[in-house]
């Protein structure tokens, strides 16, 4: 099983690198590999590893590994994540569960209609000492999507 510092370790590193082609072994997937449209207009485009069955999303953005999302219900075709995650934390988290573990967040958002985007899940943010974690929560309160990301300060 996948340890949580490994996911860590892996964030900024090439698509090259020793540390990605070993967390590919240990997920067990092939990949679906896409990249953003041109017509997106963003000059860093994302480029993305899904794995459907892990219930993991890879993004690396100028050629480095960006962020990791996992998904903690089945969505878009991906499987529940099962791999271990930051202090025990699992899917059944509600927002006080993850605040009284973590602390405080350091931004809060979401749990609005937009009128472009439809509903936006409530959201918190965290920059832990070398990446930052955003957990999304559903209207039920429970953790729908995890994303660990590279920190940009």
């Amino acid at each position: 099983m996948i340890k949580w510092q490994q996911l860590v370790n892996v964030l900024g590193k090439s698509e090259n690198s020793s540390e990605f082609y070993t967390l590919k072994d240990e997920i067990g997937e092939n990949p679906e590999i896409s990249e953003d449209l041109i017509e997106y207009n963003d000059p860093d485009r994302t480029k993305y590893y899904e794995f459907f069955q892990t219930g993991m999303l890879i993004g690396f953005r100028k050629k480095y590994l960006n962020h990791i999302q996992f998904f903690c219900k089945e969505k878009d075709n991906y499987s529940i994540y099962h791999g271990k995650l930051l202090n025990g934390i699992d899917f059944q988290y509600t927002e006080k569960m993850v605040i009284e573990l973590l602390g405080k967040p350091l931004k809060v958002g979401g749990n609005e209609q937009s009128p472009f985007l439809g509903y936006v899940n409530r959201w918190i943010l965290y920059h832990m000492t070398h990446y930052s974690l955003h957990f999304e929560f559903n209207k039920n309160g429970t953790l729908c999507l995890i994303t660990l990301a590279v920190l940009i300060r």
